[in-house]
């Protein structure tokens, strides 16, 4: 009988993937269970040296409170305010206490150098050693003084207030700058003041003692006047036996006291008249009442060109109980000192009528006209 092999068939395998998904899962709880031993290494690790550290910095702490708050004896803070910082911290020494670093402080009230407060306050009770900071005044907070000097007081004025120091007081005196031109100050330009103080200025008034114009020359005078910005009013006379071109007199005298802007007449002679083209003429009328019985009343009126008329003789004082006066035949009367800048009429009146004119304009002599008739003659009148 022959032998016959014969294969026999390996049927498959029942649960097979649930075997692979067992082996997945117990893989699964073998890692996490890894990770949290490794997890709980980690947290303790730090845990541990957490607690070092809370330990060694509790420990550091204890010292330094055992060492330099709980250690020496306890001692009463002594008063320093108001001594040097100086005697300050030599009493705090006496005192078992040490002065720590100042604090500066500017002071109108102290003295520069001694304390203003302290810290802890005087009679606190605290550890031998303990540091006590205090406040020292350096005086007070100062400022340059502003330059006032030649300012309008206005402007000078609002620098000080500007600079935050105060208005002082302001004192006038004659001089021939603008009035309230400041000349000096108190305290003086560029030193160190306190804030708030006050500064005290001295200013011109803008009056000034008259110079003197008599015998100079007509340039010198423009000289003389413009500094005190005075108004020349040039007069021309006939004068022939004085001096030409230089002042005769004038009005105000010197020394007199004058303010800028004042009017200043002075009297001058002149060959030409385009030497002071803008000047005045003064000239003089003189008059000879006409023969007559009995007295006359004589009136000088002037009529400047725009028809104003003015009596300039006989004066009001020269009225005699609120009459006017009355003058016989043959008296001269004289009226100086009538000035004009271009032209005017003269009028001579004889007992209330016109008894004639002089009409004058620029330098040309005058335009007489004669009104009256009279058979006893008319005045006679000159220039």
């Amino acid at each position: 009988m022959a032998n016959r092999t014969r294969s026999i068939p390996n049927p498959p395998r029942k649960g097979r993937a649930g075997r692979i998904l067992l082996d997945a899962v117990a893989d699964g709880i073998v890692g996490f269970a890894l990770f949290a031993f490794r997890f709980i290494l980690w947290v303790f690790g730090w845990a541990v040296a957490t607690a070092f550290f809370l330990a060694v910095m509790a420990g550091a702490g204890y010292y330094v409170f055992s060492k330099t708050v709980a250690g020496g004896e306890l001692v009463r803070v002594p008063d320093i305010v108001d001594m040097p910082f100086s005697e300050a911290h030599y009493v705090l020494e006496e005192h078992g206490l040490e002065s720590g670093k100042p604090i500066p402080m500017f002071s109108e009230d102290v003295e520069e150098h001694r304390v203003i407060a302290q810290r802890p306050a005087a009679n606190t009770v605290v550890r031998a050693g303990r540091k006590i900071i205090p406040t020292v005044s350096v005086g007070p907070d100062t400022v340059q003084v502003p330059d006032l000097l030649r300012k309008p007081l206005q402007d000078a004025r609002d620098a000080i207030l500007q600079m935050a120091f105060k208005i002082g007081s302001t004192a006038r005196v004659p001089h021939q700058t603008p009035r309230d031109t400041v000349l000096a100050q108190d305290p003086r330009p560029g030193v160190e003041a306190v804030q708030g103080s006050p500064i005290h200025v001295l200013v011109s008034d803008g009056s000034f003692p008259m110079p003197n114009l008599v015998g100079k020359p007509l340039d010198e005078v423009k000289r003389l006047l413009a500094p005190g910005h005075l108004n020349a009013v040039p007069v021309r006379i006939d004068a022939p036996d004085m001096p030409v071109n230089v002042v005769l007199a004038q009005d105000p005298r010197p020394g007199d006291v004058v303010n800028q802007g004042d009017y200043v007449r002075y009297e001058v002679r002149t060959l030409h008249p385009a030497d002071l083209p803008n000047a005045k003429r003064q000239v003089t009328v003189r008059y000879t009442v006409p023969f007559s019985w009995f007295e006359r009343e004589v009136r000088v009126d002037v009529v400047d060109k725009s028809d104003n008329r003015m009596t300039v003789f006989p004066r009001k004082k020269d009225y005699v109980g609120g009459l006017p006066p009355q003058f016989p035949a043959g008296t001269a009367i004289t009226v100086p000192g009538i000035e004009f800048a271009e032209e005017v009429t003269v009028e001579v009146y004889l007992d209330g009528e016109k008894d004639c004119s002089y009409y004058y304009k620029g330098n040309a002599p005058p335009v007489i006209t004669r009104f009256s008739n009279e058979p006893g003659g008319m005045g006679r009148a000159d220039y």
